[in-house]
């Protein structure tokens, strides 16, 4: 069967195995970092520029063709880095013994200019998995005009903004059937995220460490149909792995760890095409000595606040996996044409707040045991109104010990330099894989665990208004408490997620606790959505217009 006979029945949304079948001759499995078992798949490596084809599948189909997943491989080890064992034990160590700081701010004692909405109980490790489970969690959510989508290691929901559950959980291998290869081999990390500016949610994940497997909405609301891509992301054989994917005017940006050279690399996919259900391409760059690259998630499409033109932004951990402290910043300008990315410059955030960080500890919970803080990798990289957000936690000590806290930062991407950053704690209580977002007034948000000694894991935000004074952090509310010890052999999680709406004023975390399900791995997921006061948004348009049925008014023009 030819290439161009395959693309055009693509095209069609009647892609066959045939056609998928078509690919170069089988090389070596791609190195992976230690612990991971991979499920056997022989690929070639990919080119630095690919493309991939359309697999359309409308949502109906999916839950009539369910694909009961196989045993799933576990994410092993306390810490998934390239740090060996004895670094990481040296880092904690030296962590431990860090002298009592007075620069960071602590939480405010007062009232907070924020509260609770609507709140709901998402995936948990029994509707995760099929018959089996698995850690850690990695949650993700993506809201639209109408919908909430949640994924998880390895399933999927959909819900109305009320809470209802409109599809799912779906296994990530259901979801993504029809793909070829890692897609439905074994889909891990997942990401989601929704695109203002074309009206459209993305749901992504790790195919196996050799593809990234995309799927993109027809319209905003995602009960519609779907369009299905299997990207080739082994370049040279390595391992792509904890991918962060963000959106920007022209494509859809990956940023990943690459087992096998110990860096990171970026990925563009041409949502354009996406969009239209027609072949992708894609691009990737190296950035050098650089991991966890994290692209730029752009916000205000609804108040024309959304770049339409211009490079995209990738911010990176400078000092690889045990360094809190610097970051890189890179700039990448027009991927599918010159491509152009930029290493701009280095950003000091604790020179911006002067709080002394480490390395993440062991996060103590009551009842005994205790949770992996990982490593004091970048989190997160937020758009809003000409300013770019970051977060992530280390450990400092704010007076009685060390503790995990969460570091925070607004950074101006023109000038490469940190306008405000600051870093919350307090005694006794660990707060650990946070995420953050801002809505239309720039007031900024922040989801996370907490747990202690003497209290459960639990889900929690804390948040500032634009007006407080820089560094600062208002006091926080409780999401969800804690109702169980989490019973996690290795890893509690790698990351939460904390979005905005497009209407610019509700902002919407699916963060992780303990929840009670009885003996073995008891990881739940929650969602709740938080409105700060006096802030109405952009404007109701898209809102407005979904209830009517028009989504040409933030529809992007293919």
């Amino acid at each position: 069967m030819s290439l161009r006979f395959c693309a055009l029945a693509a095209f069609v949304f009647l892609l066959t195995a045939g056609c998928a079948s078509q690919a170069p001759e089988p090389a070596a499995t791609p190195s992976k970092p230690s612990g991971r078992e991979l499920v056997a798949r022989q690929v070639a490596p990919a080119a630095e520029r690919g493309f991939a084809y359309p697999v359309h599948r409308r949502l109906d189909e999916l839950t009539s063709a369910v694909v009961v997943p196989g045993p799933r491989p576990q994410k092993e080890g306390r810490i998934e880095s390239s740090l060996r064992e004895d670094e990481i034990i040296a880092l904690q160590e030296q962590a431990s013994r860090l002298p009592a700081d007075s620069a960071f701010q602590p939480l405010g004692a007062g009232g907070v200019d924020f509260s609770l909405g609507t709140n709901f109980d998402s995936i948990d490790v029994t509707e995760c998995c099929g018959s089996g489970d698995l850690n850690p969690p990695d949650p993700e959510l993506a809201v639209g005009p109408g919908h909430v989508v949640a994924a998880v290691n390895a399933s999927v929901e959909i819900y109305t903004l009320d809470g209802t559950s409109v599809f799912g959980p779906t296994p990530l291998e259901t979801f993504y059937s029809g793909l070829p290869g890692g897609c439905t081999a074994f889909p891990f990390d997942p990401n989601a995220i929704y695109d203002e500016l074309g009206g459209r949610f993305i749901v992504g994940a790790d195919g196996n460490g050799t593809s990234y497997c995309v799927a993109v909405s027809d319209t905003s609301n995602p009960l519609d149909g779907w369009t299905f891509y299997d990207f080739a992301v082994n370049v040279n054989g390595e391992f792509f792995d904890y991918p962060h994917i963000g959106v920007g005017h022209d494509a859809v940006y990956v940023g990943s760890n690459m087992f096998g050279v110990g860096s990171g690399r970026v990925f563009a996919f041409d949502k354009t095409a996406m969009y239209a259900g027609q072949m992708a391409q894609s691009v990737s760059q190296a950035i050098g000595a650089n991991t966890t690259p994290q692209p730029l998630k752009l916000h205000g499409a609804a108040d024309g606040s959304f770049p339409t033109s211009g490079p995209h932004y990738i911010l990176t951990s400078r000092g690889g996996f045990g360094n809190p402290d610097t970051f890189g910043l890179f700039s990448w300008d027009d991927p599918f044409g010159t491509n152009t990315l930029t290493d701009l410059g280095t950003l000091d955030i604790q020179a911006a707040h002067g709080v002394t960080l480490g390395f993440p500890v062991e996060s103590p919970q009551q009842g005994g045991g205790s949770i992996a803080g990982n490593d004091p990798r970048g989190l997160d990289f937020e758009y809003r109104n000409g300013s770019s957000w970051m977060t992530m936690h280390a450990s400092c000590n704010p007076g009685s010990g060390t503790v995990n806290c969460i570091q925070w930062a607004e950074i101006d991407t023109a000038t490469v330099s940190v306008v405000q950053a600051g870093v919350f704690a307090t005694d006794d209580e660990f707060r650990i894989f946070p995420d953050l977002a801002v809505n239309a007034c720039g007031d900024a948000l922040i989801g996370y665990t907490k747990t202690s000694a003497t209290s459960l894991p639990g889900v929690y935000v804390a948040g500032r208004k634009a007006a407080d004074s820089q560094g600062s952090m208002q006091g926080e509310i409780e999401i969800k408490a804690g109702e169980s010890v989490a019973n996690e052999p290795d890893r509690w999680g790698d990351y939460t997620s904390m979005t905005v709406s497009p209407d610019g004023k509700t902002l919407w975390y699916l963060g992780e606790y303990g929840k009670t399900l009885g003996a073995g791995r008891n990881w739940g997921t929650y969602i709740g959505s938080v409105t700060f006061a006096d802030c109405e948004g952009s404007t109701t348009i898209f809102q407005d217009n979904f209830e009517s049925g028009n989504t040409s008014a933030w529809s992007l023009e293919l």
